[in-house]
């Protein structure tokens, strides 16, 4: 969702390669081995989450759900890169 806006008020844009919001089982999870930290920096945890997930031989969907959504924030100061 872009910078100001909100549920009632939604304007944004379908992200077509990323995979930052994920939901799985608690099982597959402790299956994949759960966030394994190894970047520094901003970007690419959310790739690395799929990488695990298709290692092991799961399979995972992209769907739009309703009312559900990412909000929009600054990167400024989170990570040094």
């Amino acid at each position: 969702m872009d910078c100001g806006f909100l549920p009632n008020n939604p304007k944004g844009h379908w992200e077509n390669s990323g995979f930052g919001p994920i939901a799985m089982y608690k099982s597959d999870w402790i299956q994949i081995g759960g966030f394994i930290k190894h970047r520094v920096g901003w970007g690419g945890e959310d790739w690395d989450l799929i990488d695990q997930v298709t290692a092991k031989g799961l399979e995972f969907e992209r769907s739009r759900t309703p009312h559900m959504y990412h909000y929009f924030h600054s990167h400024k100061g989170m990570w040094k890169v």
